[in-house]
């Protein structure tokens, strides 16, 4: 089926892909007219549908609150909104009113709170917050703040103020925090032109279209992904979206493709743990009740990507419907908005032949239409396609910069260019990422990358999909040696898992690690967005702070 219509554009809410004429996302939001279709959110079996034409009212009437709240254009707010109503409400809200929302993961199960307010604490402090609206539970955990805090229910009780600015916005639309340290926060400084012209590049790519698309999410909105890709860039054409918690996801991961199957679903995105762990629980009795032939787009970014991951999705969910032709492997990083590459939709994925490590690896696409991606070597200059370097990225999606960093802003946003910091190579035009720079080990004078060991120790039945992580350390003679850490929840015989893996990594990499280690399911820290911190783990292992996983 073709995804056309004639596009109906709107003076000063559209963006050029070429970014001659870009919008802010204020005027995408005032734009907003459909009242017969908009946003979806989901709570348990409880539906709630907002129309665009309602969504544009409540974000103007937030935005009189958040002035009558005492913010100034230009103020940070920090946002930690565990519910996706309230947080579109509120986001766009701020963005009418020229205060830039600084978007924050709210506590989850599990998590040490001590650890988390000191994260919290230490990005207000980098981003001079004015004041964090959150759950006030979440509020009395940060105590003592030097800044107000507000729920969402302070601000609908606020006094409004009595209208807005014709013009109050500034530059930066909002400040995406990218993973790190309790001490080592990074705002990415995303400005108004960077993020509606990359959601205009997605639009255009994935042949958006609001009057035949439907895009399904369960993606966290504080993540760029889940922020951009499954809120900003839907609200460009005004098309329908759902919204399921990622405490949804997290709880019943089948039920993503029930909602896609019963709305119709044809747009969605994941990170490849999303499409290994569905593989892994949908059952047949769900396959036979689902109908998800509308699915075109099944977008895969935010984590390496593998291919026999989306085969084995493909090929359990082919029985509802699912065809292999709709996924659609990408590339983005914050300092870039979102995505700078993406597979060209209805083709499916492409590889190339394993290489001699026996990793086979994914095309991300070639770079959406105005961006260009070139792979450098270790003195600048451009390598021929096929030549492994680093990733350096151009275009009107580019971030301004880290905030308050100069530093650090220098080192990645270089003459227009943002260094990535990842590593590939360029095929037929398309990208092919590798790795991470920093995590690349040099074992024995030889480049390995961590992913090669962890996805060859993830094919024993024994480990848990997406739960083992490779890095170097000292070794006994001076060099550096690997190290595998691997979750199982096997209890018994854990022992024998470790040769298992020992000898597998021999066997398939050549690779003889100086020590691999089982551990309990839970063990390895990750980020909010499902990445494991590979630097964290290490810190842990080398300190002695790692426990085997015990007999029971």
């Amino acid at each position: 089926m073709a995804y056309r219509r004639k596009r109906v554009e709107r003076e000063g809410a559209r963006a050029e892909v070429d970014g001659e004429s870009v919008a802010t996302v204020a005027d995408v939001v005032e734009a907003l007219g459909h009242e017969d279709r908009g946003f979806t959110f989901l709570a348990g079996r409880t539906e709630r549908p907002i129309a665009f034409a309602e969504l544009r009212e409540r974000a103007r009437a937030m935005a009189r609150r958040l002035r009558g709240a005492g913010l100034a254009p230009g103020d940070r707010a920090v946002l930690i909104l565990p519910s996706e109503e309230e947080f579109v409400q509120v986001f766009l809200g701020a963005v009418l009113a020229g205060v830039v929302p600084v978007p924050l993961y709210p506590p989850f199960a599990g998590q040490r709170m001590e650890a988390y307010a000191d994260r919290i604490r230490a990005v207000m402090r980098v981003s001079e917050a004015a004041a964090v609206i959150t759950l006030p539970a979440v509020a009395a955990r940060l105590a003592p703040n030097a800044v107000p805090s507000f729920s969402f229910e302070d601000l609908e009780a606020m006094r409004p103020a009595a209208d807005l600015p014709a013009e109050p916005r500034g530059e930066i639309a909002f400040l995406q925090f990218t993973s790190g340290s309790t001490a080592d926060p990074k705002g990415v400084m995303i400005t108004h032109d960077a993020v509606v012209a990359n959601a205009r590049a997605i639009s255009a790519h994935l042949e958006i279209h609001g009057d035949r698309d439907r895009v399904v999410s369960w993606l966290p909105m504080f993540h760029d992904m889940g922020l951009v890709g499954m809120v900003i860039t839907p609200l460009l054409e005004e098309t329908p979206t759902w919204f399921m918690s990622p405490l949804a996801f997290a709880r019943r991961p089948p039920d993503w493709c029930a909602l896609m199957s019963r709305v119709g679903g044809t747009v969605t995105y994941a990170p490849n743990f999303g499409y290994d762990i569905v593989a892994e629980r949908v059952r047949d009795e769900d396959l036979a009740g689902w109908d998800l032939s509308s699915w075109r787009v099944a977008g895969c970014g935010a984590e390496p990507i593998r291919a026999d991951s989306l085969r084995r999705f493909a090929k359990r969910l082919e029985p509802a419907g699912f065809s292999p032709d709709a996924l659609l492997p990408s590339y983005g990083l914050a300092e870039s908005t979102m995505v700078v590459t993406a597979t060209p939709p209805g083709r499916g994925m492409r590889t190339l032949d394993a290489g001699a490590e026996g990793v086979e690896p994914v095309s991300c696409g070639p770079a959406l239409a105005g961006h260009e991606v070139t792979v450098v070597g270790d003195d600048g200059a451009p390598l021929p396609e096929g030549r492994e370097g680093s990733i350096v990225v151009r275009g009107p999606s580019a971030a301004k910069g880290y905030y308050r960093d100069p530093e650090r802003s220098a080192e990645t946003f270089r003459d227009g260019s943002v260094v990535t910091g990842d590593l590939g190579f360029l095929d037929g035009g398309e990208l092919f990422v590798t790795g991470r720079l920093k995590d690349l080990l040099v074992l024995r004078g030889r480049n390995h990358h961590p992913q090669d060991l962890e996805w060859c120790a993830a094919e024993l039945d024994d480990v848990r999909v997406a739960g083992v992580v490779a890095f170097s350390c000292p070794a006994s003679d001076g060099a550096e040696g690997a190290v595998i850490v691997a979750e199982t929840d096997r209890f018994r015989g854990h022992g024998e898992l470790a040769d298992a893996i020992r000898k597998r990594v021999l066997d398939q990499l050549g690779v003889r690690a100086a020590d691999v280690l089982v551990v309990e399911r839970g063990t390895l820290p990750k980020t909010t967005s499902g990445k494991l911190r590979r630097g964290e783990l290490r810190s842990r292992y080398l300190a002695g702070a790692l426990e085997p996983a015990a007999a029971r």
